[in-house]
Parts: C-alpha cells; structure tokens; sequence
C-alpha cells in the first residue's frame, strides 16, 4: 500500500479514532462517523457509491447516494483542521470514493501488515519472531471492528474480511506461543477465545493443546467433551478430524502436544525431487510463488507435512495452478500423477482434479470425472464421490445432452452427502450444486445445498470456496427476482482479488447479468470486457464460448444486426453450437428474422432454442425462448386457442420473474399479439424491473412511452420493434 504522505492516521478496530500526527482529530455526526469508518476499513480501494450509501444509512432499505458529496465536504472540513493534506485523504474516484492513506496509516494497514510479515517469519519456523511481530499487531485491536458505527457491522464484507484477518493473526500468535513452550501463559487469552469462539473448532484444539502441555490432562479431555455437546447441539456436527486426533494423542500421552499437528502457518522448508514430464513447469513455478495463504507451494503438502514425494509435489502444484487460474499447468500435474501411481485412492483424486482443470479449461471431463467417482464409491469416499459428480453436473449443464438432467445429477448428489459430517470434499459439492440448482430454478434445494456448503467451508476455513458459496447464493437471489444483491457480488469479487490476485471470469459475468436485469446494459458490457480479460489470461476457452454470445447480444442491442447475425452464425457453427448459450444466440436470431418477415428462419431458431432451453435451461432461457415461440405462431397463422397452452406457460414463467433485456419488446407484443392487456396480467406479471416498466407501457397502449423507455434501455431495435408494431 502507498499513499501521500498525509500525517492522517485512522482507526476503527475499536471505536472510530483519527489524528493528525500525534493530535486527535474527531469526527462528529452519526453519518459523518459511518462515511469515514466505512472507508478507513477498505483503505486506499475505491468503494462504489450505492456500497458507501448503504453503509451510511444503514436503516434504508435502498438509500439513494445524493446526499454522500456533502458528507465528503464536511468530513474533509473537519479533517483540514490537522492540515489540508489530510483532507485530501477522502478522493473521489470515479465510481466512488477512497481514502488514500500513507502506510502505516490505519490500524487496518498495520494489522494486515504485521499479519504478512508473521506469515513470512512462520514459514522460517522463528515462532520467536511470529511471537514479536503477532504482539505489535494485536496492540492496535482495540475493540470490535466499526465499534459503535453500527448495530450490525458483520453484514458488511469488509467487516468480516478484517475480522477473520484478526482471527488469523490470533492464530498465528498462540501457535507461535505454544511452540516456544507458553503453554501456561496462553491459557487465559485461549480461554477468552473459546468463550468467544464456542464452535470455533482450531480455537478449541489449541485450547486442548495448550491445558495438556500445562499439564492439566483431565481439563484437556473436558475441554474436547464440551466442544463436542456444543457443536452437535448448535450446530448438529461431530467434531472434526483435527480435533479427534488431538484427543487420541491426549488420551496416549503423547510426549510433545505442541507437536500433535503441523504449524499450519509454518511448514518445515525444503526442496523436493521432481519428477520429470508433465507438470514439470508447474513444480518450478510453484516452487518459488506463494500461494493464496501466504505459503509457497513447494513447502508443504494438503496436511501440513514436508514434502517427501513427486507425486505430493505434483498435487501440491497442481492445488496451487487451479487456485491462480493455471488450469492447463493443473491439467499437466494431474496427468503426470497418473503416469506415475496405480493406487486407487491417489488415482481417484488426480482425475477428480484432472475433470475440474478440464472443465474450466474446454468444459469437458466428464469421462475423468465419472471414472473418478465410480474409484471414490469403491473406496467409501462419498463425500469425494460427491464431488466428483458434482462436477459431472456442471459439466452436463454446460454443454446439454439427450442425457441425464444436469439438475437431476445435481439433486442427487445430496443423496450421498452426509450433513452431519463436514468436510472440504463435502463442502466443494454443496457449493458446485448450489449453482446448477439456482439457475434451473430448484430454488429450495439450491438455498439448502449453498447454506450448508457456507457453513461448513466457513468453519473449516476454506476462504476460496466461502467466496463461491457467497457468489453462487447471490446467484441463487438475482434467479428469485433480487438483482439488488449485485452489491454483495462486488464484494466477493473484491476479496477475490484481494485473496488471489485475481477475479474469475464467471463472477464477471454473474455481475453482467445482474447489471443487465437492473437496466444497465452499458455497466454489463464493462463487466463482459472485465471478464474477457479474465477469461483470456487464465487459457479458459470455456468462459470465453459464453462471452463470445454475450457478444452478439450486445452487437444486437446497439442496433447493428448484420454483425450480430454473422458474429451468431458463426457462433453456432463452432464449438459454441453445443453451449448452453446457444439457446440465447437462437433467440436472437429469430428476433432478427422477425423483424426482416423471415418467418421459416425465425421458426428454425425459434424451435432449437427452445429445445436447447428445455434441458435444464432455467426460466431465464426457456422465456425469451417461448417469446419468440409465440410471435412465430401468430405470424404463421396459428389460432389463438392453439397458441394459448405456449402463451400460459410463458405467463407462468415470467411470473414474478426480474426480466432480462432477452425478452425486450418482443414480450409485450407477443402478449398483445394474443390478445392480452395490462389489466388481464393480475398476479402473473413479472418483478418490478426497467424491462418490464417499458413492456407495460407497451401494453397499455403508450408506444410514445415504451419507445423511450427501450431507448433509454440502451436497446435500439426494441425501440424501432415499437414503432413499428404501431405504424
């Protein structure tokens, strides 16, 4: 972090504390206070006007933002009385605001630093130094983060991010302290914890550790029997296997409890024998790059240990390729396991994350994916079973068959999944099946499947896959009519970034969407653009099918159609044919062939895309594609009482539904074309949305209106669709 040098320093890890060199400099006024703390805990990150209104008029359930520039005026009034530097501090920025602060400058700033250089020093096995750099860190914790700001200050993801920062730091403190032999003297702060913690699981196994190297070996075993009355009766679980082996090691009286499990922060150095052939350039680049923890890759294995194999080098590099997008260098590693071992359990696990590099790289894998599986079920792994066709369904899902449901995969993976036994295995198929559920509207599975896979990859601190489950149940809102959770998609895509250094493209894309159904097809080609850089520098053709269709939906709705129809055509004819985007291509294609009266070529795309839909396509595909089923009948000549089970249908999918700029002006005609008024939709409409503001003034007979709306929409040809439709 760099910034001027301002002399401004803040603090929020507490109650809201500024000043000017060594000079207080307070900050009055209930919003004045939020605006500052809002942005003292993302230093020097622009946060986009509706997040910062959000987070200053908290009781509002949608504030407007007009009132933040005056409240940048006064705080930065009040922070020139420290010097006019300070005031300039608060930048605008042009999606928002920031505060640029020097380093050093916040408690936040100095916590997340002391936090990496503890890291550093645990992978050098000096606990000593941890101990040092843990204890000036935790000096600046004065209280809960955004103390006195708000009621709720964890419904803010900045809020969780630094508090789970100084849950780490803590961590890396009372390990450190337990390996230099402070079993006594850490007792009363891992108590504390515990109390604060109660399901906590890493907090309770220290605590263990820590009575049973004080010598306190019964209080030890209590300390284990309560953890365990307290989880299954919060939470329904059994201890897990950390805590399970620390007992077993207690109850042995193992000579050194510091040592019952591998610093997790801290793993022993040293350099492994690599194994020539596939995933070689993998193993030289993860030797030396740290990974998404801090740790570098050739340091240790998935369990902590030193590294005594190729076979652990090559998985270890091939976790690390997938974490930071290298899914062709995670392929290769994955391939080289399986050249070099015939045991079924490694065999298993190599294809199962050979099928997952596969997909993300070409959306393919299911053969690898399936053999994976049928190993795991073999072995009585359900969980990795579970997994396995997870990614079998997302897979299918993609690239739709005459086969097996991608949705009915994906319920029946909750078949072999065990809910009171949470694992990392477990937790990465709720979360994969999440996603295929939302968006083929087994909404109420969905919910179930994400929560639960949130849950157990929050308590067994699996920090990537928190951010998928908080992405896929964002998903799961905007598929139930919410688009307003776009801002909790923006925070996951920062911490993505933040994490990893990197933001996926599908995220990208799910934020596309949620712009697109809030009426902001310019803010959606942004994303589109960010998520085509993304999907460019992770190899990740599979992203880019998607985006290429996205393409010609922008194409079409900035009103240039012989583009849109050649960039279609070629779609199709490729790989893109077989996606599930090319059922919305479909689409788009017959609403140009309507328009220019190509009645057999609109009927041809009409009726693929429908088909296409209909596996599995969700509401959000198979409505525009039952749109331009219905024009179609009517503009052969179909009866009414013949196109009036495909309008009904379509009635009852769009109820309730936040549009999509798919269905544009062709709904509204097709609903008049059968002979549908405003008035005759009571209780079937659609969500209140742009889109269906401007079909509804269609259909009540305001072309004037509906034109401009379309227009304003940003979308050309469903304005002109109006015009002429009255003419």
């Amino acid at each position: 972090m760099t910034g001027p040098f301002t002399g401004l320093w803040c603090g929020v890890l507490g109650p809201l504390l500024t000043r000017v060199g060594d000079h207080p400099v307070p900050v009055s006024g209930r919003r004045q206070r939020a605006f500052l703390a809002a942005l003292a805990l993302t230093p020097g990150v622009s946060l986009p006007l509706d997040a910062l209104a959000a987070r200053v008029w908290p009781e509002q359930a949608a504030p407007g933002h007009a009132g933040l520039p005056v409240l940048a005026h006064r705080v930065r009034r009040r922070l020139a009385v420290g010097g006019p530097a300070a005031a300039r501090a608060v930048r605008r920025t042009p999606d928002g605001y920031l505060l640029d602060l020097a380093v050093g400058g916040s408690d936040v700033l100095g916590v997340r630093d002391a936090l990496r250089r503890a890291r550093s020093a645990a992978r050098e096995g000096d606990s000593h130094l941890v101990t040092e750099i843990t204890g000036h860190g935790l000096v600046l914790v004065r209280g809960t983060p955004g103390q006195g700001i708000w009621d709720d200050p964890l419904r803010w993801a900045e809020v969780s991010t630094i508090t789970e920062e100084l849950l780490a730091l803590r961590r890396l403190s009372l390990l450190a302290r337990l390996d230099v032999g402070e079993h006594v003297t850490v007792l009363p702060d891992l108590t504390a914890l515990a109390r604060a913690e109660p399901t906590t699981e890493w907090v309770h196994e220290l605590l263990m550790r820590a009575l049973y190297g004080a010598g306190r070996h019964a209080e030890a075993i209590a300390a284990y029997v309560a953890f365990r009355e307290t989880v299954v009766r919060e939470l329904g679980l059994e201890p897990g296997p950390a805590m399970d082996h620390t007992l077993m090691l207690v109850l042995d009286r193992h000579p050194r409890p510091g040592a019952v499990t591998a610093h997790p922060e801290a793993p022993r150095s040293g350099r492994v024998p690599v194994a020539s052939g596939p995933g070689q350039a993998a193993l030289e680049a993860v030797a030396v790059r740290p990974l998404a923890d801090g740790r570098s890759g050739a340091d240790a294995d998935p369990a902590g240990h030193q590294l005594r194999s190729p076979l652990t080098a090559l998985h270890r590099a091939g976790a690390f390729a997938r974490a930071h997008g290298g899914f062709d260098e995670a392929a290769d590693c994955y391939r080289g396991i399986l050249e070099l071992t015939d045991e079924p359990s490694t065999r298993a696990e190599a294809l199962l994350r050979l099928g997952e590099a596969l997909y993300h790289k070409s959306g393919q894998g299911r053969a690898e994916l399936a053999h994976a599986e049928l190993l795991f079920q073999r072995l009585g792994q359900e969980h990795r079973a579970a997994e396995a066709r997870s990614w079998q369904a997302r897979v299918e899902w993609l690239a739709p068959t005459d086969g097996r449901s991608a949705s009915e995969r994906a319920l029946s993976v909750l078949d072999l999944v065990d809910a009171g036994r949470p694992d990392e295995a477990g937790a990465n198929a709720l979360v994969n099946i999440c996603g295929i559920l939302a968006v083929t509207d087994r909404h109420t599975h969905a919910e179930r499947a994400g929560q639960l896979g949130l849950r157990w990859a929050r308590r067994l601190s699996l920090a990537t896959l928190v951010l998928r489950a908080r992405a896929n149940l964002a998903i799961l809102s905007i598929e139930a009519g919410r688009p307003d959770v776009i801002t909790e998609l923006v925070d996951v895509a920062r911490e993505h970034q933040s994490r990893l250094g990197w933001v996926p493209s599908s995220l990208y894309v799910t934020l596309a969407d949620g712009a697109d159904r809030l009426g902001r097809l310019d803010r959606a080609a942004a994303q589109r653009r960010l998520a085509r850089r993304s999907a460019t520098r992770t190899a990740s053709p599979v992203d880019l099918e998607w985006l290429a269709a996205e393409h010609v939906r922008e194409e079409y709705h900035g009103g240039r159609l012989r583009p849109a129809e050649r960039a279609a055509h070629e779609y199709l004819a490729g790989p893109g044919g077989r996606h599930r985007m090319a059922s919305e291509v479909h689409v788009l294609l017959a609403r140009i062939a309507l328009a220019g009266r190509g009645l057999r070529t609109a009927q041809r795309h009409a009726r693929s895309a429908e088909a296409m839909a209909r596996r599995d396509g969700g509401w959000s595909l198979l409505g525009p594609a039952l749109v331009v089923q219905t024009r179609v009948a009517f503009a052969t000549g179909r009866p009414r009482r013949r196109t009036a089970p495909l309008v009904e249908e379509l009635l009852h999918v769009i109820a309730g539904r936040t549009l999509t700029s798919s269905f544009g002006a062709d709904l509204p005609l097709a609903l008049r074309e059968a002979g549908l008024r405003r008035a005759d939709l009571t209780g079937l409409s659609p969500a209140d949305s742009p889109w269906w503001r401007a079909a509804e003034s269609a259909l009540s007979g305001d072309p004037g209106t509906a034109r401009e709306a379309y227009r304003r929409l940003g979308s050309r040809p469903d304005a002109w669709r109006i015009v002429a439709a009255d003419s």
